[in-house]
């Protein structure tokens, strides 16, 4: 009767050990991408007013995905709010990455920007700032992770390097 128990015990023990190592294994990778085109679907712009220049833009953006490394994404849909005086300020938001398998990495993120006007009335704005992936779709239901991101884009280009780990 003992030795029944005691197998019993250990048959119990051994089961939650291997359910739990399979919960505890969860995939950690680094990945990186650069961000070569924008399309921007919608816009709307609001004057503060309290300050010359001071605005609130809200977008709807569809970025193109030029270079992915470690996993294989090919575009980001943005809803971005913008709060800037003269283009200068923070900016923050929610992406939808699309990968080349179907499925997708949701993000929230902020940041902020500087714009520059330079002589003839070509403008330059460089910006930075941190996303937090908060899930997925498919395998990457349950993602959790980080992106560090530093871009610079002008009325003729962009160019945005994000840096990420996850894990799922």
């Amino acid at each position: 009767m003992l030795n029944d128990k005691f197998a019993a015990t250990a048959f119990a023990l051994g089961a939650m050990m291997l359910l739990h190592s399979g919960v505890a294994n969860a995939e950690s990778i680094k990945f990186n991408y650069t961000k070569t085109a924008r399309q921007i679907l919608s816009s709307h712009t609001s004057a503060v007013g309290d300050a010359a220049g001071h605005e609130i833009v809200q977008y709807v953006i569809r970025d193109t995905i030029g270079r992915s490394s470690g996993l294989e994404l090919v575009d980001e849909l943005m809803f971005e709010q913008d709060i800037a005086i003269a283009g200068t300020g923070t900016h923050r938001g929610f992406s939808v990455n699309g990968l080349r398998s179907g499925e997708k990495l949701y993000q929230r993120w902020e940041g902020n920007h500087q714009t520059t006007v330079k002589e003839g009335g070509d403008w330059e704005m460089t910006y930075s700032g941190k996303s937090q992936i908060i899930g997925g779709t498919g395998k990457y239901q349950n993602a959790k992770g980080w992106c560090n991101y530093k871009g610079r884009m002008t009325a003729a280009s962009l160019a945005e390097d994000n840096d990420c780990s996850m894990e799922y």
